[in-house]
């Protein structure tokens, strides 16, 4: 088996890339196949560049675009067979906010609360969970629930590019 660097993107090939942050931005490997393809250097070996490319990736999409990304990534609070079902990051993600172990009557509320996000939005509640507790994404929804579809959106997306920022920071 062949190693590769993870610090220095730009020495990979564009499998490896692929593979290696394709699931930066949730079930969407198509960001970072598209930074390839525009071409790579050694200035993508900081973090920091790799994360702005990404995101202009995103941003340059369109609205329509940065939707279909949302609505990739899993509703919060799942029950243990769904749970099971997420990615590894999604997983790690939600774990580490408790919410692999809610108790019924939490994950029934958690379940009502993304239904009604959703209904209003098109798409799930997101929230870069790495560092909150429970309490803080509920506060987080009851806050979000209120606002204009625009502004939800600009909030979303700028969940999903911390989510990716910080998914970016983790591989080493």
């Amino acid at each position: 088996m062949t190693t590769f660097n993870l610090n220095k993107p730009s020495s990979l090939s564009q499998e490896q890339f692929i593979h290696t942050f394709g699931g930066v931005y949730e079930h969407s490997p198509w960001i970072a196949e598209t930074l390839y393809k525009e071409g790579i250097d050694t200035s993508f070996d900081h973090k920091d560049k790799l994360i702005n490319a990404m995101r202009e990736v995103v941003e340059n999409a369109g609205k329509d675009a940065g939707i279909l990304i949302m609505r990739a990534h899993p509703e919060l609070g799942t029950n243990p067979q769904t749970f099971k079902k997420l990615t590894q990051n999604s997983q790690n993600e939600q774990s580490s906010a408790g919410l692999n172990t809610l108790e019924d009557t939490q994950l029934q509320n958690i379940k009502q609360q993304n239904q009604t996000y959703k209904n209003k939005f098109g798409f799930p509640f997101i929230i870069a969970v790495t560092g909150l507790s429970l309490q803080d994404i509920l506060n987080a929804y009851n806050k979000r629930i209120n606002n204009h579809p625009d502004d939800e959106y600009t909030i979303a997306i700028n969940q999903v590019h911390k989510i990716a920022q910080i998914r970016i920071h983790a591989i080493s």
